[in-house]
């Protein structure tokens, strides 16, 4: 879903149940072509965790996306300085699901009405927290606490955040940019991936555009649910 009128669309995704391989990214704001970059990631993640016997495998998925990272940079061009892109990626095996992301789009895992967030934000707030420099509270005050601290294509050695998580049948999973959880807070999320039945993600989509579209966008918007 785009963001306010006019600011354009950053978003992209892909999903392919055939695989199990999903794919959120989401161009950096500051960024003249975020959109082509995070288009550039989605369009060929996708085919780098294909041609692997084992695209569940948490380095090799790290390595592909500092790959990719590198690759943006060098098919860049003049576009050098206006570009950059988050991404959050899940490769679904039977019952073991690899998570990736670098930046702040977010995967959560919904289990028996329970929500649970796998990612921790590339930003300079939760950088602090995790450091134990700042609790959350000062984090939430502090000024420029969204700035990225990771991204793909920037300057330097990205260092993506993989983890392997194992799923129960009833799990569901979500896979979203930062203009959903920029106005939806979790335990709206939790409520909507509790309440749809199974094997409906779709409407479980529209209803987390629709309370993001209620509580006002302030970003682009893309959800992805799996189960």
């Amino acid at each position: 879903m785009p963001g306010p009128a006019g600011s354009g669309n950053d978003d992209w995704t892909a999903a392919d149940g055939a695989t199990g391989t999903y794919v959120v990214a989401d161009g950096v704001g500051s960024a003249r072509h975020g959109g082509w970059s995070a288009r550039f990631v989605v369009e060929r993640l996708p085919a780098l965790l294909a041609s692997t016997g084992d695209p569940t495998d948490p380095e090799l998925v790290a390595a592909f996306l500092r790959a990719l990272s590198g690759d943006l940079r060098v098919r860049a061009g003049n576009r050098l300085g206006g570009i950059g892109t988050t991404v959050v990626a899940a490769v679904v095996r039977g019952d073991t699901a690899t998570i990736a992301h670098v930046g702040d789009s977010r995967a959560y895992l919904s289990r028996a009405g329970r929500l649970a967030r796998l990612t921790t934000d590339h930003a300079l707030g939760e950088s602090l927290v995790a450091t134990g420099i700042l609790d959350a509270g000062a984090a939430a005050r502090l000024p420029g606490r969204s700035r990225l601290t990771q991204h793909i294509g920037m300057a330097g050695r990205v260092e993506p955040a993989v983890r392997t998580v194992e799923l129960l049948p009833s799990d569901r999973l979500l896979m979203c940019s930062d203009g959903l959880t920029a106005v939806v807070d979790d335990a709206t999320i939790a409520t909507v991936l509790a309440s749809v039945p199974a094997g409906e993600p779709s409407r479980c989509c529209d209803a987390l555009l629709a309370a993001a579209a209620a509580r006002g966008l302030v970003d682009d918007t893309t959800v992805l649910v799996i189960g």
